[in-house]
């Protein structure tokens, strides 16, 4: 047996708590900061109030797209879809796009023209034709005959299922129609469940991408801006004012910020930053073990942290460092064996992460109560 008498050591980690400014209060209709798993929502203002949400709208185009259509099936340009105009890619008439390129022209540019191809396209599919119908039987209604409107209506159909009880669609695009309208409450769950979606995650962090016969540029102007900024999609109207779904991402803790109703896009990108510096402002960067660190000694060998580990710690969460080592080597080690490991864990959160300890150099081969134990009064 080359380890004897397993040493566990339960160390509480003096922490200094995490501090922050003064809430900002954006220039909006409403607004919400979230740590999704770390705390929930940090701060809001009107998150449940009905508003139109512009192209935000397209968060639920992109889902059902992605849901329903293969990236590898083609959609083809009509009038209804060339006619749309604002931000488009332009598409030609009779123009034909895979849906992987109208997803990226969707998400990427904000494009109106992509989002009636993507309709016209995932209602070509036979399980997107079953889900609406089933949708107009639940409502008591027709089926309407064109496919926009049958998209639309699986759009709300979909909002239902998710739990989105503010939101009620109108168009796959988004632009100005009386009885559209979300909330940032809403927004923030679907932007959250788009995330998830690799491809979609991909997209929305690109400030530009090309598409066959097409370069796009991104109309998240945030993007280039904010450090760590990573999605998710804009929208304006006139009626809607200037919107973003933000999600950003600061060594591993994750933040999003949904702003609703600015009145232009400086002072929407300005108040999102904002936002998102306070949330993360809130949160500290602390070293929990140094590379290096000595955490016992047995048989003339000391045990050291094989590498440093740091985390985000909310304001006031306590840590504890649970350590297992030898108290005793009946063999020689080598220098860099691994030799036991420090724990660090929080009330809240459970193992934040585990350390290996390793020895400093080469030794041990007889018996060695270790001195740094009799230091802290174990026996």
């Amino acid at each position: 047996m080359r380890f004897a008498a397993l040493a566990l050591l339960l160390l509480l980690v003096p922490i200094p708590s995490a501090l922050a400014d003064s809430p900002p209060v954006p220039q909006a209709a409403a607004w919400m900061v979230v740590a999704p798993g770390r705390g929930g929502v940090l701060l809001q203002h009107s998150p449940g109030a009905k508003r139109e949400i512009a192209s935000l709208t397209k968060l639920m185009t992109a889902h059902l797209a992605l849901r329903y259509a293969p990236l590898t099936a083609v959609g083809v340009a009509g009038g209804d879809a060339v006619a749309i105009g604002e931000s488009s890619v332009p598409l030609a008439l009779g123009e034909r796009q895979t849906v992987g390129a109208l997803l990226a022209a969707l998400i990427v540019h904000s494009a109106n023209d992509a989002a009636i191809v993507l309709a016209h396209v995932t209602m070509q599919q036979p399980a997107a034709q079953a889900a609406a119908a089933q949708a107009a039987r639940e409502l008591g209604r027709p089926l309407p005959g064109d496919p926009v409107a049958r998209f639309v209506l699986l759009m709300n159909a979909e909002a239902r299922r998710l739990g989105l009880k503010d939101t009620v669609y109108r168009t796959p695009h988004g632009l100005d129609e009386p009885g559209a309208h979300s909330s940032a409450r809403d927004v923030l769950k679907l932007a959250q469940i788009d995330m998830r979606s690799p491809l979609f995650r991909t997209l929305a962090g690109r400030q530009r991408i090309a598409i066959p016969g097409h370069s796009l540029e991104t109309s998240n102007t945030l993007l280039a801006a904010y450090a760590g900024l990573d999605g998710v999609k804009t929208g304006h109207t006139d009626e809607a004012g200037w919107n973003l779904a933000a999600s950003a991402d600061r060594n591993g803790m994750r933040l999003y910020a949904i702003l609703l109703g600015a009145p232009d896009e400086p002072h929407r990108d300005r108040d999102v930053a904002r936002l998102l510096d306070w949330g993360f402002g809130r949160y500290l960067k602390a070293r929990l073990v140094r590379p290096g660190e000595r955490f016992g000694s047995a048989g003339g060998v000391g045990m050291v942290a094989a590498r440093g580990l740091s985390a985000a710690l909310d304001p006031g969460e306590q840590v504890q460092r649970r350590v297992v080592l030898p108290q005793r080597l009946e063999a020689r080690v080598r220098r860099g064996e691994r030799l036991g490991y420090v724990e660090l864990r929080s009330g809240r959160r459970g193992v934040i992460g585990r350390v290996p300890l390793v020895a400093d150099r080469a030794g041990g081969g007889h018996p060695g109560v270790v001195a740094w134990l009799h230091s802290i009064g174990l026996p």
